[in-house]
């Protein structure tokens, strides 16, 4: 903490001058940046609207025009839909045009052009509905000459009216976009300066603090290099009164509890080394002497034990098959693709359809014959790994044996069929014998 204080203090000591004036001047061109983006967007929906009042004007003359040309009625309802949408912008210009820009120069000639606007779509309205009143309008001389007093009387002088006010519409938004884009550059000068400033005067304290501290480091990191090295009698003698010299006590303390660590750490891995290989051994022992054949496997399906009994069942020798597919050597090509997708499952979750369980399949040996084996796969979790071990028992003369015994009792089942069918003859035979010896006695 005392470290930390005297960093805090001086660098406060540059940074809230420096934050006072720099603050000041930034909030300044922010709010003038702000104003005059606000115009712009003020500005802008004024020279849309100014647009959408042309358009919807130009789209209720049209109906007139295409009714004198047509005679179709259909274009009496398209001029009155358009009218209600003339209305409504024409009411929401009227209400919000002029409110929020800030140039107040050209109001009052804004206002005029709106006023205009509205006297001249009140007569193009009228003569509009003057148009739709002739029955037959296609050749009306009539019709024709309102057409031409709503072109040329009142649409026609309104559009220099509409440039004179997209003119004043675009000389603010330059204005404003030039007075916006000002204000932006002198910010981005404010922000370039006050980063120098940071800058020089962050090197400037890291400068002058790495001086300070330089030597402390220096000892403190040749002392961490002689431990690392092994030499655990390194002791630091670092008095500053702050964080430092409790990093080089709290040094001091680990060179001494690894030293006397370290006293007792060979012996400890040589009794762990003895137990380790005493285990191998009777692992080892075990596969030698196993019945079965024992076979360990880890992802994705590569063997790493291989007993005796194992080279026996399926004829490959451990050196044969270490390191290799457990599938591609002793599986039968037709299960190899199901087989591999149910490890890989195996592998990743410690648990499978057959794990845990005997399990009867078919095996292949090195001479490619297939025959009949017992499987009982069980999960070891070795280093956060899923590992698999296999013990598997030739069936051959089992299956042999139960083929037989399935041969004989199936014999027995025959013979038991045939005693019977005799027995029922033979009472058959005895009935009609009873049935003759009744017929005679009856004759006599």
């Amino acid at each position: 903490m005392k470290i930390r204080r005297k960093l805090l203090r001086n660098f406060f000591a540059l940074i809230i001058p420096f934050i006072t004036i720099f603050g000041a001047i930034t909030i300044h061109e922010i709010n003038f940046a702000v104003k005059n983006l606000n115009r712009l967007n003020f500005v802008s929906r004024d020279i849309y609207r100014s647009y959408d009042l042309q358009i919807v004007l130009d789209r209720a003359i049209m109906p007139g025009n295409d009714y004198i040309i047509t005679g179709d009625k259909r274009y009496i309802d398209d001029f009155h839909r358009v009218s209600r949408d003339v209305e409504r912008i024409l009411k929401d210009v009227e209400e919000t045009h002029l409110k929020d820009g800030n140039d107040t120069i050209h109001k009052k000639e804004e206002i005029e052009i709106l006023n205009e606007f509205r006297v001249t779509w009140q007569n193009i309205k009228m003569i509009s509905l003057k148009i739709f009143s002739i029955p037959k309008p296609v050749g009306n001389k009539r019709a024709s000459v309102l057409m031409e007093e709503m072109d040329y009387k009142w649409r026609y002088p309104l559009n220099e009216k509409f440039g004179r006010l997209m003119e004043i519409h675009m000389k603010g938004y330059r204005d404003a976009f030039s007075q916006h884009h000002s204000a932006m550059r002198l910010g981005f000068i404010i922000l370039a300066i006050a980063s120098a400033v940071l800058l020089i005067g962050g090197v400037s304290i890291t400068l002058l603090y790495s001086l300070r501290l330089n030597k402390i480091l220096v000892t403190i990191h040749k002392g961490a290099e002689k431990i690392a090295e092994g030499d655990f009698k390194t002791r630091l003698d670092i008095k500053t009164g702050d964080e430092f010299e409790g990093i080089s006590n709290a040094m001091n303390e680990m060179a001494a509890q690894l030293d006397n660590f370290y006293a007792t750490l060979e012996q400890r891995i040589e009794e762990r080394t003895r137990e380790l290989q005493e285990s191998e051994e009777r692992f080892r022992a075990v596969g030698v002497t196993a019945p079965n054949a024992i076979i360990c496997l880890e992802a994705p399906d590569t063997i790493t034990f291989w007993n005796i009994r194992a080279a026996e069942i399926f004829g490959y020798s451990e050196e044969e098959v270490a390191g290799k597919s457990m599938h591609a050597l002793i599986v039968p090509e037709r299960y190899r693709e199901k087989a591999r997708e149910g490890m890989k499952n195996f592998f990743q979750t410690g648990t499978g359809p057959i794990a845990g369980k005997k399990t009867e399949l078919f095996a292949l040996r090195r001479d490619g014959t297939e025959f009949p084996v017992e499987l009982s796969l069980s999960a070891m979790n070795i280093g956060g790994n899923w590992q698999a071990t296999g013990i598997v028992r030739d069936i051959t003369e089992h299956k042999k044996a139960e083929e037989k015994l399935r041969q004989r009792i199936d014999e027995l089942e025959q013979f038991r069929k045939v005693t019977i069918k005799r027995e029922l003859r033979m009472e058959e035979l005895k009935k009609r014998v009873e049935e003759l010896e009744k017929k005679l006695g009856s004759a006599e």
